[in-house]
């Protein structure tokens, strides 16, 4: 949001992007203005490492999942997955 909302202040609009063309987009916005450049691209920096963080805890949590007997025989419920089991 953050990353969003300085960019919209400035009348920027990304709009509707994935995970790869969200970070694509808003090189292209910043390539050749350097101050706005300095204040997002850290923005970028953390929520990069943030999303790796989350999907690695993500995968984790999804083998504990797997491997639990109990946890596998919960996930045969629609609606129940490796998150809500364990």
């Amino acid at each position: 949001m953050a990353i969003r909302g300085l960019l919209k202040s400035l009348g920027l609009r990304i709009g509707q992007a994935g995970d790869n063309v969200f970070s694509r987009r808003v090189e292209e916005f910043i390539v050749d203005q350097s101050l706005l450049r300095e204040a997002v691209r850290p923005l970028l920096t953390v929520r990069g490492s943030a999303r790796r963080e989350i999907a690695d805890l993500h995968r984790k949590l999804l083998t504990l999942a797997r491997e639990d007997k109990d946890s596998k025989r919960s996930m045969t419920v629609p609606g129940i997955g490796s998150i809500t089991t364990r």
